[in-house]
C-alpha cells in the first residue's frame, strides 16, 4: 500500500513538473516574440518632427512590417506635442540588386497616430452646433505609400548582428486631410493633403 502511495505521489509530481516545464516554455517562447526585429528611426511623416521606435517583422517571407514608435513636434515647429503611432505596410514588389540590396518601390501601408494631452480638448463646443467637429481630436487614420532600398547587412557589416539596412521615403495623408480635400477640391490641390517622411529601419 505504501508503495502505491508513493508511487501515485511520484506520478502527481511528475505530471506537475511536466506542466511548470511546459508553462515556463511557453512563457519563454512569448517573451522571444516580444522582442524587436527592429528599430525605426523617421524624420517627418505626420508622426513627428522626429521619431523613433521598434519594428516586427510579419509573415514567413518577412514582407511586411509592424512599427511602434514615439514621435515629437517641437514648439519651434509648431508643438509642443507627443505622437504616438502604430505603423503597417507590406512589399509586394522586391528588385534585387545581385546579394547586395533589394529595391521595394511601392509598399502600401496604414497606420495610426495619437496625441495624448488636452492640447486638442480646448474646443468651446457651445459655439458650434451638434455635428460641427465630427471628427476625433487626437487620433488620425493614415493611409500610406513608400519605397525602400534595404542594404543586405551580412555582406556589407559581417561583423555586427546587423541583418539589413532599410532607407525609405512614405507619402501619407489622414482621412480629416482626404475629406477636407473632396469637400475643397476647386480650392485644393491633392498634394496640399500629402505629408512626406524620410527614414532609416535598422533590421537585427
Amino acid at each position: 500500500m505504501e508503495s502505491l502511495h508513493i508511487r501515485l505521489l511520484t506520478s502527481k509530481l511528475t505530471l506537475l513538473l511536466f506542466f511548470i516545464l511546459s508553462s515556463l516554455r511557453a512563457d519563454a517562447q512569448f517573451l522571444r516574440k516580444l522582442i524587436p526585429d527592429g528599430a525605426v528611426s523617421q524624420y517627418g511623416g505626420s508622426i513627428g518632427f522626429v521619431s523613433g521606435g521598434i519594428s516586427y517583422d510579419l509573415f514567413r517571407n518577412k514582407r511586411g512590417s509592424l512599427d511602434f514608435t514615439y514621435g515629437h513636434v517641437p514648439e519651434s515647429k509648431g508643438g509642443p506635442l507627443d505622437v504616438f503611432a502604430a505603423k503597417f505596410f507590406y512589399r509586394p514588389i522586391r528588385i534585387g540588386i545581385k546579394d547586395i540590396a533589394g529595391i521595394y518601390p511601392l509598399n502600401p501601408g496604414t497606420f495610426v497616430s495619437f496625441h495624448p494631452g488636452d492640447k486638442f480638448e480646448n474646443w468651446n463646443e457651445g459655439q458650434y452646433s451638434k455635428g460641427y467637429y465630427w471628427w476625433s481630436r487626437s487620433t488620425r487614420i493614415h493611409v500610406s505609400l513608400s519605397s525602400e532600398l534595404k542594404l543586405n547587412g551580412k555582406k556589407l557589416l559581417p561583423k555586427t548582428r546587423i541583418d539589413a539596412i532599410g532607407i525609405y521615403s512614405e507619402l501619407n495623408t489622414n482621412e480629416l486631410y482626404a475629406v477636407s480635400w473632396f469637400k475643397n477640391k476647386d480650392s485644393m490641390s491633392f498634394l496640399d493633403i500629402v505629408r512626406v517622411g524620410y527614414g532609416v529601419r535598422v533590421y537585427f
